[in-house]
């Protein structure tokens, strides 16, 4: 079916909570997700940088995510699948970064391994 320019999703469905990890960053790096560490495989490697399941959220963080995805979603008018991109501070709060209306579906990717 296709979706008129306003129209709204019914029912949005949120995946789990996906993170990168940096395992093994140099001295003095931050974990940032620049080119080099997103498109760098060599350097993704060598610095043990990976996706994954959120395994440490604070309690209730992965509805609270859900929650703020969807409002995201609503407010920005977007429709089909899209990801919200956020970052975690130490102290359990989290910040949206950006939403990407058109995330990489490849099977590789993390939207799809989220998915699955």
């Amino acid at each position: 079916m296709a979706v008129r320019p306003g129209q709204r999703n019914e029912r949005i469905r949120t995946f789990p909570v996906w993170e990168m990890f940096f395992e093994k960053l140099p001295e003095g790096s931050l974990p940032i997700a620049t080119a080099r560490v997103k498109w760098d495989l060599e350097y993704q490697k060598r610095v043990g940088i990976r996706t994954g399941p959120a395994p440490h959220l604070p309690p209730g963080g992965a509805a609270q995510i859900a929650r703020v995805a969807r409002r995201v979603q609503h407010s920005l008018g977007l429709s089909g699948y899209a990801r919200v991109d956020l970052r975690l501070a130490p102290d359990g709060r989290f910040f949206v970064i950006e939403a990407n209306a058109v995330p990489d579906l490849a099977s590789d990717e993390d939207y799809a391994l989220s998915a699955q």
